[in-house]
């Protein structure tokens, strides 16, 4: 019976560690589309210029794509900051989608906005060990 408590133990670990796998690598997945997201939509707002291309619009996009790259490589190498680094990364995604969604009209900066509330909610929950809050 002692072999049995221990096996029991680690496949209970083994589960445990593949649910977090699998809540990592969706919120990799959500860093990494919204990165892609917010570079097309940088390019997006410099061509159409005036209000677009204001510099806090531009910065805002781009503290997301470079807030989602930092995420992603975090998560990546399981580094032991990462959770507070998803935390950050959800906060500069909130604050890019409210910059986003100024523009409610353009269907470019409005996928980018609910993108970025994706993976803002993604990474929330890796920050907070894969519970919603």
């Amino acid at each position: 019976m002692s072999r049995q408590q221990p096996q029991e133990q680690a496949d209970a670990a083994r589960t445990i560690h593949s649910k977090e796998n699998v809540d990592m690598q969706a919120a990799i997945q959500e860093c990494e589309k919204c990165h892609d997201t917010c570079a097309r939509t940088v390019a997006h707002c410099l061509g159409q210029g005036g209000r677009y291309a204001v510099t806090s619009q531009i910065t805002a996009l781009l503290d997301c794509t470079e807030s989602c790259a930092v995420c992603v490589g975090f998560m990546l190498r399981e580094s032991p900051a990462h959770r507070r680094m998803c935390e950050v990364c959800a906060e500069v995604c909130d604050a890019c989608a409210v910059s986003c969604e100024q523009f409610s009209d353009d269907r470019v900066l409005d996928d980018c906005a609910k993108e970025c509330r994706r993976c803002a909610e993604s990474c929330r929950m890796m920050a907070h060990g894969g519970h919603r809050h």
